[in-house]
């Protein structure tokens, strides 16, 4: 993805970590949060988003793991076998 408006970030110039950290704090801020304020989210609703973003931040380690690989490693064609 890449977006045309030079003043933002460009998704190639981030790794995982930060693409999911940037994402989530987003989602937070942008949807998560209001819906707090106005009381549109119950308790499991709640514990499910922490779920959720748990299995995201899993992800993204993984993730930042095999480009930390991926970079380091010479033979880094074989990685996809």
């Amino acid at each position: 993805m890449r977006l045309n408006d030079p003043h933002h970030l460009q998704v190639q110039d981030i790794d995982s970590l930060q693409a999911s950290e940037l994402a989530m704090a987003f989602i937070n801020d942008n949807l998560i949060q209001p819906m707090i304020e106005r009381d549109l989210l119950d308790d499991a609703q709640l514990r499910m988003l922490g779920t959720i973003g748990g299995a995201l931040k899993v992800l993204a380690q993984k993730a930042h793991s095999y480009e930390r690989l991926y970079e380091n490693n010479t033979n880094a064609h074989n990685l996809n076998n």
